[in-house]
């Protein structure tokens, strides 16, 4: 066996250090699975405002090519369960102003 022989049994993959593997054939079934548009829309709109998916991680699950926007990735949670005492700072963390939410009015 010349240089060159070894060569082509490497590339091939028949070489004595490896072992040779089985091809692996995958099947999504996450298209049957989806149910109709109302119900993904519901539940991919929960996982949105509760932060357990990114906008991206939405549109990947949709069949949707991820965006470069920036932003797509962030989790995000929507504030407005949050208690009346937290307004203040949270607001203040978003750069706008609230009137009376430090001593509870809600106006």
């Amino acid at each position: 066996m010349s240089i060159g022989d070894e060569l082509i049994d490497m590339k091939e993959g028949r070489s004595i250090f490896s072992r040779p593997q089985k091809p692996t054939i995958w099947f999504d079934l996450d298209g049957l699975m989806r149910g109709d548009s109302a119900a993904r829309a519901a539940f991919n709109g929960t996982m949105l405002q509760n932060g357990v998916f990114s906008r991206n991680e939405v549109r990947i699950s949709e069949g949707k090519n991820p965006s470069a926007a920036e932003g797509m990735d962030e989790y995000t949670v929507q504030t407005n369960m949050a208690m009346i005492q937290l307004l203040d700072t949270l607001n203040k963390a978003a750069g706008q102003k609230t009137q009376g939410a430090a001593n509870g009015n809600q106006d």
